[in-house]
């Protein structure tokens, strides 16, 4: 197909694809039930059966019919993307990051920003670059089958794959990396070229050996005239009669037990060390066609010869011994691989570079992944090779020898041996003649000389006290940070991304737009390189390198577009888990505020808040455009003061969701939350906070009514004892009920205030116009008490509210003072007291309004509390302004008097 790209389509493709392969993306494929319909159409056709007949059979035997079958292109092209999207995500992702081209483990979002653009940029060497680190990683085979595809679907760089894949007829040196005058790495790329689930490739396999493997192979798949498994047992067991003598026969015992029968028989005839080595062999490689690694693994587990494969004895089980050694690494077991692979097996092989570059990669996984001490064994038994290999002839300079060495001062760094790890790394830079590579190193040592040891340390720290220690630190390897970027390379996005850092925290120290641009321009750098090797970095790198670039482009954006664009990549990079400095949050939003971007600073604040961070809360409420567009600051303020209880803390967060919620127009939540702040003003926490909230309108309204704030304020004037403040704030509350012709609120503001004790003068101008009014209104309460009631012989049902513990003692008396100036009123109490709960009170007096003819309230109760019982109440009210049995006395004589209704 390679050879015919005119010739290639869908159909052709899939037909190539080996039995295992077909099988795994058939059984995905069959689950819906119109995809199943489809396929019982098409074997019904193809067996000339009735359709009801096929119908009838299980899954699998459909999905075994269906193997060997020619689909149209349409349903060909459908399965090969099902097989790589089900199976192959990773391999996807890997050959789009190296790209640059966005992803999600694999797929492309179709919404992603400049995707399409990206697809047709990839450059030819860009494309010849990603596609032999992924043959590397992956296999050749699995990799052809892709890019072929990439060109069925149409991809637009599909046209530099072809010529990549035309390249490996004549030369595979970019798969293998070989350095061009070592010869005796060609026997490696024709094997590396051709292992990938194809055992015949095996040395020392003869013509009939590989005869026999086709056979079994064949058989396997399902091949139109091929042996059937009896045929295939048959030639098996007849050729390792025919040459007991020679080991070499038992691979295909194994081989066979495996793909046949699903596992390796209990005990072999006649068999010794030697013969058993190989029988193995044959079924690591039947297994590994399936990717079986736990079956791999369990055969490791429980026997010795599997675990003698990776001694380098033979060279003819190698192969094996690579497919363990991806075992134990996908089972999370790479600690095991350095004990396993034997220094003799990396060295004295001529396709040594298999299994090594094999072991390279897992170290450097491990590595990546933070376990130090486990890369290191892998890198120490990679280095002794090195040496071996070097005595033979090897080149000290050739690639994979220097990204050991590399790695290996990676591994002297992380554990602190900085000295070793130095020495290292100069070395290198003396053998490394790739821009790219001594662009790395120089970075790395740029590292040593920062104190750092890995780049994933560098990062702008959380407290803004701690950043000119990381200033100081990184100016010590200034030096080496400027060689790397001098290179200009793609490697040299690691010294970028530390002068990035640098200009950032030298900025937050001493402000200088200047640097902001530098710092943009570092990140820039190095996000591109991060981003296109994203499982390589990190997650946590790439978010963080995309979070300051952002940072540095908001703080500098002149237009409302780069505002937009920088905002969505801090919150992308925030949602990726970045952690943002709470002392740049304030230079961001002010950015935003600036340019107007209220939709922006909505969406930036709640995935800052999404984070969780305590700090980042108090930064974005210090904001009032983010108070403001963001309900969920208002809310996060809320819930983190119900976890502080009652605090100082909890007062100052609930006032700042306060304003939130008045200017977002949550009233019914702004009324809970000045319940909450009354409460805890109640307990002494908070309190002159919180009368000076209520001395503005704008503090409270529309939430509470300007009299509410004014009881609410008094209320808190009085607990403090600053009895001539409360005086001044109620005094207008007399002159305001005299004016309304109010004789018993009045009344009751200017009985609570002789209370105070202060003296007679400082009121009377209010006991004048109060008596005043008692005069021209003869309705005074004696005299309601002494006439005869309208319904006389009938009670009035007086519910009274309010009050605790202090007025439940004097309930007695206050019946007594009731009943001898109007027995005909019967009395309720309930004293809900200033208890933060008091829903179940209310529901209370709900309950007992039905029962009774007119209602008492404290007017010094908790707020909320009374509003929600006069929102509730049908029935006439009055307030009770005081404490004291005759204010009490005196209200229920009058709600009585309201309450009686004619006869």
């Amino acid at each position: 197909m390679i050879g015919a790209p005119k010739r290639l389509s869908a159909q052709r493709l899939w037909r190539a694809l080996n039995a295992d392969e077909k099988s795994a993306t058939l059984k995905e494929h069959i689950h819906p039930k119109e995809n199943r319909a489809e396929l019982v159409q098409l074997v019904a056709e193809a067996r000339n059966f009735r359709r009801k007949t096929v119908n009838g059979w299980d899954d699998d035997k459909i999905v075994q019919a269906a193997q060997p079958l020619s689909f149209s292109n349409p349903l060909a092209a459908s399965l090969l993307s099902l097989m790589h999207l089900k199976r192959r995500r990773e391999m996807l992702a890997r050959f789009l990051d190296a790209l640059g081209i966005p992803n999600e483990d694999g797929i492309v979002p179709p919404d992603e920003e400049g995707v399409a653009t990206r697809r047709h940029e990839v450059g030819e060497a860009e494309a010849h670059a990603a596609a032999v680190d992924l043959a590397r990683e992956h296999g050749l085979r699995r990799v052809v089958v892709y890019f072929l595809t990439l060109a069925i679907l149409g991809e637009p760089f599909a046209d530099h794959l072809w010529s990549w894949l035309k390249g490996l007829s004549a030369s595979t040196d970019e798969v293998a990396e070989a350095d061009p005058e070592a010869t005796p790495l060609d026997d490696a790329e024709t094997y590396i070229a051709g292992s990938e689930g194809d055992p015949s490739r095996q040395r020392s396999f003869t013509t009939l050996d590989r005869l026999l493997i086709e056979a079994i192979v064949d058989s396997k798949q399902g091949v139109v005239g091929s042996l059937d498994e009896d045929e295939v047992n048959d030639a098996v067991d007849e050729f390792a009669s025919l040459n007991g003598r020679r080991q070499h026969s038992y691979f295909h015992l194994g081989f066979r037990d495996v793909l046949f029968d699903g596992g390796p028989r209990p005990k072999l005839p006649a068999t010794n060390r030697k013969r058993a080595r190989w029988y193995w062999a044959g079924a690591i490689l039947g297994w590994a066609r399936s990717e079986s690694w736990d079956r791999i693994v369990a055969a490791f587990d429980e026997n010795p010869e599997v675990q003698r494969l990776g001694d380098g004895s033979d060279f003819a089980t190698e192969e094996a011994a690579r497919h363990v050694v991806r075992a134990l690494s996908e089972s999370d077991r790479a600690a095991e691989v350095a004990k396993f692979v034997r220094t003799r097996a990396l060295y004295e092989s001529p396709t040594f570079l298999v299994l090594f570059s094999e072991m390279l990669d897992i170290g450097t996984e491990l590595l990546w992944r933070g376990d130090e001490s486990e890369a290191r064994s892998i890198f120490d038994r990679l280095m002794e090779a090195v040496r071996e290999l070097e005595e033979h002839g090897y080149p000290p300079a050739f690639a994979p020898f220097l990204t050991v060495r590399r790695r290996q001062a990676h591994c002297l760094q992380r554990a602190l041996e900085h000295a070793r790890a130095r020495r290292c790394l100069e070395n290198l830079l003396e053998l490394e003649s790739d821009p790219n590579h001594q662009a790395m190193v120089h970075a790395d040592l740029g590292l040593l000389a920062s104190r750092f040891n890995s780049l994933d340390e560098v990062s702008l720290p959380f407290g803004r006290h701690e950043l000119p220690d990381l200033v100081d630190r990184l100016r010590e390897g200034v030096e080496h940070f400027q060689r790397s970027v001098a290179k200009d390379v793609e490697y040299a996005a690691h010294g970028h991304y530390c002068l990035g850092v640098l200009a950032l925290a030298e900025h937050t120290l001493a402000p200088s737009k200047d640097k902001y641009g530098v710092a943009e321009d570092h990140f820039l750098r190095a996000r591109s390189r991060f981003g296109a090797r994203r499982k390589s970095y990190g997650k946590v790198l790439v978010e963080q390198t995309n979070l300051y670039f952002g940072i540095s482009k908001a703080a500098q954006a002149e237009s409302a577009g780069e505002l937009a664009h920088a905002a969505r990549i801090m919150m992308s990079a925030l949602e990726g888990g970045a952690a943002f400095p709470p002392y740049l949050i304030d230079p961001v939003v002010a950015g935003l505020e600036v340019g107007s971007a209220t939709d922006e600073l909505a969406s930036f604040a709640t995935a800052l808040l999404a984070t969780g961070d305590d700090d980042a809360l108090d930064a974005l409420a210090k904001s009032t455009a983010v108070v403001q567009e963001c309900g969920e600051v208002s809310d996060a303020l809320r819930q983190r003061a119900h976890r502080l209880g009652k605090s100082e803390l909890a007062a100052a967060d609930l006032r700042s969701c306060l304003v939130g919620y008045l200017r977002a127009g949550r009233y019914r939540e702004a009324e809970e939350v000045l319940d909450q702040l009354e409460a805890l003003a109640v307990q002494g926490v908070g309190v002159a906070e919180f009368e000076e909230l209520l001395a503005t309108k704008a503090g409270y309204q529309p939430a509470w009514e300007p009299e509410e704030a004014t009881i609410a304020r008094a209320r808190c004037l009085e607990a403090r004892n600053q009895l001539e403040d409360a005086l001044v704030l109620l005094q207008p509350l007399v002159h305001q009920y005299a004016t309304e012709g109010d004789l018993h609120d009045a009344g009751g503001v200017l009985d609570r205030l002789r209370g105070y004790g202060l003296p007679t003068e400082y009121l009377a101008l209010e006991e004048n116009r109060v008596n005043a009014l008692a005069e021209q209104d003869r309705t005074h309460l004696d005299a309601v008490a002494s006439s005869a009631p309208k319904r006389q012989g009938k009670p009035v049902r007086v519910l009274f509210v309010g009050g605790d513990e202090r007025q439940a003692k004097s309930e007695n008396a206050v019946r007594q003072q009731v009943r001898d100036r109007a027995p005909h009123v019967q009395l309720k109490f309930i004293y809900p007291g200033w208890s933060g709960n008091w829903s179940h009170h209310l529901e209370r007096v709900n309950a007992e309004l039905k029962r009774h003819d007119a209602l008492v309230m404290m007017r010094f109760m908790r707020t909320e509390l009374g509003k929600q019982i006069r929102k509730r109440c049908d029935k006439p009210w009055r307030f009770c302004w005081g404490a004291g049995r005759k204010q009490m006395s005196d209200a229920i004589i009058a709600a009585a008097q309201a309450g009686a209704a004619p006869d």
